[in-house]
């Protein structure tokens, strides 16, 4: 588990100003699902006014890139995965596509991711190069919304929702249905439709399963059955009336399917705060994004507070860990979830010498030159490996990787081209 992995949706993200993203970042590890990149595309149809969409999209791809986050595999990838048998992590961790295999001339073992395609998209949108293909792209995703928004009046009503009166009878109606072992076949050929899988993998998914009979689909692919059970607490919800459908609600149903991979989820949006609390594990929490905003700006108000004199000191101290509030939301996640080592993370972090910092980066280089690729079928797993290094590009008005809450050209971007 990734400590305080977090997932946003874009009604939470583009709320925030650029000193509450600095403590975001500073204080949880954002994660990036694929269609949060699409919502932002689309933004190039949004209005008439074709320079006010090109604004808006350059600055929402710049918060993103502050954030410095991870950029999870796209749901559908992993849903394939899943049916094919690879093993889809579901703890809390985010699961990134690719990297490549380092290994150390003293045999450590570690993985260099390179700079995600998401990543240079954004930087691309940020500096306001928008191709065509990425116009008619943002066109016909907005055109096809309505195309996928259920209508209940257009669905068969089964006779017996009459007897379900909320979400929760809903969900044991559904977990009872997944475990008849007679329903599996039904199930495996429901997921397929669904999420519309080519004959081609369907046709491997069905061999593969052929060949494990006996089996229920919770084992067989439990990652693609945790989407299908999403999905279908959607559907019935609208069969039963309990949901109103709106044509954003395919789009908002995405961001659930990324759930196992955070600890925390955040949202502005009315679909999420309904459905998103009710798949999420002990160990995970939804916080409303107005909660959360509220709560950074007070962070900010702290930092704000402090005489200038004293302020490298107490940005120096409060880079790991945030300042003590009880009432304090990003606190508590952290002191709840550093228990019972919260006092290793107050104490003064270890600082490297000039020479450190010399044989450090003489490590990295020699990463870069001793890689092997890893299948680019398969997302990272961890096990077995000594270090992660992740490339990404640090542009001049960009926050400094250190933390500092400086921006790169006024912190270390000095020093880096000296040592160039």
């Amino acid at each position: 588990m990734i400590f305080n992995s977090l997932l946003f949706d874009k009604s939470t993200f583009q709320s925030l100003n650029p000193d509450e993203i600095f403590f975001l970042r500073t204080y949880y590890r954002p994660v990036i699902s694929h269609i949060l990149v699409i919502e932002i595309l689309a933004d190039l149809k949004k209005y008439e006014n074709k320079a006010l969409n090109a604004d808006r999209v350059r600055d929402l791809s710049n918060k993103i890139l502050q954030l410095n986050p991870t950029y999870s595999a796209s749901y559908y990838q992993l849903l394939e995965m899943s049916l094919l048998g690879f093993p889809v992590e579901m703890r809390g961790r985010p699961n990134v596509p690719g990297g490549k295999t380092v290994i150390n001339p003293d045999g450590k073992k570690g993985i260099v991711f390179s700079q995600p395609i998401e990543e240079q998209i954004l930087q691309r949108w940020r500096d306001g190069k928008f191709d065509e293909a990425e116009k008619l792209s943002a066109d016909s995703w907005r055109d096809s919304i309505e195309d996928n928004v259920i209508k209940p009046d257009s669905l068969p009503r089964p006779d017996f929702l009459n007897e379900l009166k909320n979400q929760d009878d809903l969900l044991s109606y559904i977990d009872s249905y997944l475990k008849i072992p007679q329903t599996q076949d039904e199930i495996l050929h429901n997921i397929l439709a669904v999420f519309a899988f080519p004959q081609e993998i369907a046709t491997q998914v069905f061999y593969r399963y052929e060949q494990a009979k006996p089996i229920l689909i919770s084992d067989f692919a439990p990652y693609a059955l945790y989407c299908y059970r999403i999905f279908m607490l959607f559907q019935l919800s609208i069969y039963r009336g309990i949901t109103t459908p709106r044509q954003t609600d395919i789009i908002d149903l995405q961001y659930l399917y990324y759930l196992p991979f955070v600890t925390i989820f955040t949202s502005h949006d009315r679909f999420h705060k309904t459905f998103a609390p009710l798949f999420l594990r002990e160990d995970q929490q939804f916080i409303i994004g107005g909660s959360l905003k509220s709560d950074l700006k007070s962070i900010v108000q702290l930092r704000d507070a402090v005489p200038e004199k004293e302020l490298d000191n107490w940005m120096a101290k409060y880079k790991k860990f945030p300042p003590k509030q009880t009432d304090s939301i990003t606190y508590m996640t952290w002191k709840d979830g550093a228990t019972p080592n919260y006092k290793d993370w107050t104490e003064e972090p270890h600082k490297r010498t000039p020479e450190e910092e010399k044989e450090l980066l003489e490590r990295l280089k020699q990463m870069k030159g001793t890689r092997a690729d890893v299948e680019s079928s398969q997302v990272f797993d961890e096990e077995g490996t000594e270090f992660i290094t992740r490339e990404t590009w640090i542009g001049p008005d960009d926050y400094c990787p250190c933390d500092s809450g400086k921006l790169f050209k006024d912190c270390h971007l000095p020093e880096v081209k000296k040592n160039k």
